[in-house]
């Protein structure tokens, strides 16, 4: 997942700095509730911000195995005493670094989504955020988050034969969340 991760913030960075002659010298980066930019940054500090909290966000993710190794407590998994038993702390750690990488990843499509609708907001006078594309990257993302949250779930809702992936249990239970989520 490291790869992956990497080669997917590799292509935010290049859309960054592809686009970065399109984007004024003050960008609009923040919007009210009707689309309309009501706040600015400049050039350099918006691309260090879209370039650079994603990344940020990866390393407290790439921490957090570290911390509850020391503080188990700051985990809540389920069976969490079965999970992090000294002969099984090591495996359950590399694990959680695993799944923690793989959340990183639509963390960055989020970054460079609402890169592109600052992007094309900034390219009216006044600078305008589309609500609908917005609302189409949140909810995506937001959909993202719930179907990793449920396999995350599953994956430490069972003992050892939790170790192995079950695409059919997954997509059951991922479809299940959304379904509540909706309703």
């Amino acid at each position: 997942p490291l790869v992956f991760f990497f080669l997917v913030y590799a292509g935010l960075l290049a859309i960054l700095f592809g686009s970065a002659r399109s984007l004024p010298e003050r960008v609009a980066s923040h919007f009210g509730v009707d689309g309309l930019a009501n706040g600015w940054m400049s050039r350099p500090a918006y691309l260090l911000l879209v370039g650079g909290l994603p990344l940020a966000l990866a390393g407290f993710f790439w921490a957090i195995p570290r911390l509850v190794r020391h503080h188990p407590k700051l985990i809540n998994i389920p069976r969490r005493s079965y999970w992090l038993a000294p002969e099984r702390q090591d495996r359950t750690l590399r694990r959680l670094r695993r799944w923690l990488i793989w959340l990183g990843c639509p963390l960055v499509v989020f970054f460079g989504s609402l890169h592109f609708l600052t992007l094309e907001a900034n390219q009216t006078s006044p600078a305008v955020l589309s609500n609908g594309g917005f609302m189409t990257v949140l909810i995506g993302f937001f959909l993202g988050i719930i179907l990793w949250t449920t396999a995350f779930l599953m994956h430490f809702a069972e003992e050892e034969k939790a170790w192995r992936f079950s695409g059919k249990r997954f997509l059951a239970s991922s479809l299940a969340g959304v379904a509540i989520v909706i309703l």
